[in-house]
């Protein structure tokens, strides 16, 4: 099933990931390890298990749990924040990879279990409320699951729920999707789990468990671990400390600098968000020397400590310090992490110790890309590689072109007629002479009508080689949507959606299954039988 494996050089978002990039130098002992399994277990324990209240956990995932709550277990952890239709792809490569990551790193004597951190405390709607398929045509779509003033707004993920027009939304999706013999179980599926009322993070759990809960792994939702207090010492620690976070990020920014490479964030002096009383998550900011603003409302340190004292449960890290929250909540001996997050990571490589957290060992996750059966020959039929559409459209009009639309033959193949017919003339028109001088005249309009002959045949050669262009460039452009879509990777911008009404929920599975047993160390190129 795994037609071709490229190395990361080749793909756009990933190049940077070398091998030398997969792990940090810091890697948890046993000791360590096991210390924090007994201490951090339990409380994780329980948001999991609120997480995933409203879903029916596999006998895997009960086992994961027990294990976890005993104090007996360590983690590997990965995470996103929920995406309507389950998101891009990559979340759910993301759990593939964690999930192989902590079966590997298991013994007998301790349980590693894959654990997805799910970022519900967000609150970019645009990112996390559009969906992209690709309907019956191969045509692109980007869809909206609210209008797209509420996605605008700063209200977290946690409190978005569905509106009566979802119902709406889902049948509009499922017209577009092909009339394959998946279609009507994917239709009911999606109708399941994208109800009015029903929370966004609800339905991307939903969609999420019924694709990886059968391989064990638990959920964690960012937003119960927050209201059960989770992030009080941390998020106090932040507010009391302005610029602690700060100082740490920017010694590791002057070093990733110096070694030429992209810093994916800057600090701020205070790494908070309050989440008010109407669900909107609006930045902490340090005004001056004991001086605080949350939206309009200035406060003292003192007043502060007195207004985080009866919000503890309305604040929550920003991009940066949420890593090391994550941490020292969880049993982490490991994360599974894509380019952008190993960015923050090595961000916080002077961070982590200075807080007295143990740092995760780092694992790049999976990075694949699936063809269609009808791109997979279109790729086969002319001899075309997946790699040659990580590009613009025009570009991949341009090579095309340079490659199948030059008949360089067929114009040297008329230039040489041409000359042998015109050569061939002149001395039939010689010997014409010798018979009869008037004859010229005939051999001249021969001549000529034999040149309007061999003109209309190189148009019509020419015609022929244009339908052949226009036919090739219409099914490069569905090869480039599909492949390299919005140009960006296949796993950053689709659906599984569009995947699994292609192959079905067990071509799915089968992709997953290999998937797991597959390094991740290049990209895989998935052909499904």
């Amino acid at each position: 099933m795994i037609a071709q494996t490229l190395p990361f050089i080749q793909i756009p978002g990933m190049s940077e990931f070398s091998k030398k990039d997969n792990a940090f130098t810091h890697q948890p002992d046993s000791l360590e390890r096991d210390l924090r399994a007994h201490s951090q277990g339990p409380k994780s324990a329980e948001v999991i298990q609120e997480t995933m209240s409203d879903v029916i956990c596999s006998s895997l995932q009960q086992s994961h749990l027990k294990a976890l709550a005993s104090g007996k277990a360590s983690v590997i952890v990965t995470g996103q924040q929920p995406g309507f239709l389950g998101g891009p792809l990559y979340s759910l490569y993301k759990a593939m990879t964690c999930i192989a990551i902590a079966k590997s790193k298991s013994t007998n004597d301790h349980h590693v279990i894959p654990v997805f951190w799910i970022e519900d405390n967000d609150h970019d709607g645009m990112e996390a409320g559009i969906a992209t398929i690709i309907d019956a045509k191969g045509n692109l779509h980007s869809i909206e699951c609210e209008d797209k003033q509420l996605l605008q707004s700063k209200l977290s993920i946690s409190e978005r729920v569905f509106s009566e027009d979802i119902i709406r939304i889902i049948n509009d999706i499922i017209s577009l999707l092909p009339n394959t013999e998946f279609g009507q179980t994917i239709a009911k599926e999606l109708q399941s789990i994208h109800q009015p009322g029903i929370s966004w993070s609800s339905a991307f759990l939903s969609f999420m468990q019924n694709r990886c809960g059968e391989y064990g792994i638990l959920f964690f939702s960012s937003a119960i671990a927050r209201k059960h207090g989770l992030f009080a010492d941390a998020m106090i620690y932040e507010l009391m400390n302005p610029g602690n976070l700060k100082t740490y990020v920017d010694r590791a920014n002057d070093d990733i600098r110096k070694e030429g490479k992209q810093i994916q964030s800057e600090a701020g002096y205070i790494n908070a968000f309050y989440h008010n009383a109407n669900g909107q998550r609006i930045k902490v900011e340090f005004v001056a020397d004991d001086l605080y603003r949350i939206g309009e409302q200035l406060f003292g340190k003192e007043e502060l400590v007195q207004f985080f004292s009866a919000h503890t449960l309305q604040f929550s890290p920003s991009v940066l310090l949420r890593p090391l929250i994550q941490d020292a909540i969880l049993p982490t001996v490991g994360m599974i992490v894509g380019p952008g997050e190993a960015r923050y990571m090595s961000q916080l490589r002077y961070a982590y110790p200075a807080y007295s957290i143990p740092m995760p060992a780092l694992h790049s996750r999976h990075s694949v890309t699936i063809l269609s059966h009808s791109i997979g020959k279109y790729l086969a039929k002319h001899g075309l590689s997946t790699h040659e559409f990580f590009k613009t459209m025009n570009e991949i009009e341009q090579d095309l072109s340079s490659r199948f639309a030059q008949d360089v033959s067929g114009k040297e193949l008329f230039v040489s007629l041409s000359d042998h017919i015109h050569n061939a003339m002149h001395e039939i028109a010689l010997h014409a002479n010798t018979i009869d001088p008037s004859l010229q005249g005939a051999v001249s309009a021969t001549e000529h009508g034999i040149e309007k002959q061999l003109d209309q045949l190189s148009k019509k050669m020419k015609s022929g080689i244009k339908k052949k262009q226009d036919q090739l460039f219409v099914k490069a452009q569905e090869a480039h949507d599909w492949i390299y879509p919005h140009n960006h990777s296949q796993e950053r911008v689709l659906s599984a959606v569009s995947i699994e009404v292609k192959v079905g929920s067990d071509g799915l599975q089968g992709i997953l299954n290999e998937i797991q047993q597959s390094a991740c160390d290049e990209h895989l190129i998935f052909l499904p039988d």
